[in-house]
């Protein structure tokens, strides 16, 4: 059913290098399910990483390798490796989207991201054309956690 409200998981990890020390901290991720316009159908959804420190929604090649897309630019991501001189090379594209959950999805709507050519990042999902469309909402005790659309 089409929806402007979508629920989020949240995924908790351990930091085993720190728990080996006796320090227990959980890591927290928050994730949402997004699928991608190829044709006239969706591809199966993937759980991306709601970031709100990303400004632009990040893409591997595995999910945007067999999606129609608009290219718009060449472009480099910095920060994404270990070592400070390393970059990825991506494509700033557009692509169609829509969110879901186990019962609910939005309407498809025009994403631009960087499209990179690696398959060993997870799909991000930024500020850009997706979480400035609505309110993300976080609420971890209660479990309250989603992102509405207006």
């Amino acid at each position: 059913m089409v929806s402007n409200h979508i629920k989020l998981h949240v995924r908790q990890q351990r930091f085993h290098n720190l728990a080996s020390q006796g320090i227990e901290v959980k890591g927290i991720r928050v994730v949402c399910f997004a699928s991608f316009r190829s044709g006239e159908q969706y591809t199966d959804k993937e759980a991306g990483i709601v970031d709100t420190g990303t400004a632009i929604s990040i893409i591997p090649q595995r999910i945007w390798s067999n999606l129609p897309f608009k290219r718009i630019a060449e472009n480099k991501l910095w920060g994404l490796s270990t070592h400070p001189e390393s970059f990825e090379h991506s494509i700033f594209g557009e692509v169609i989207c829509r969110l879901q959950d186990e019962q609910n999805h939005t309407s498809g709507f025009s994403l631009r991201a960087d499209l990179v050519y690696n398959d060993d990042i997870p799909l991000v999902l930024g500020f850009l054309d997706l979480i400035e469309r609505g309110a993300l909402h976080i609420h971890l005790s209660a479990n309250e956690n989603y992102l509405e659309f207006y």
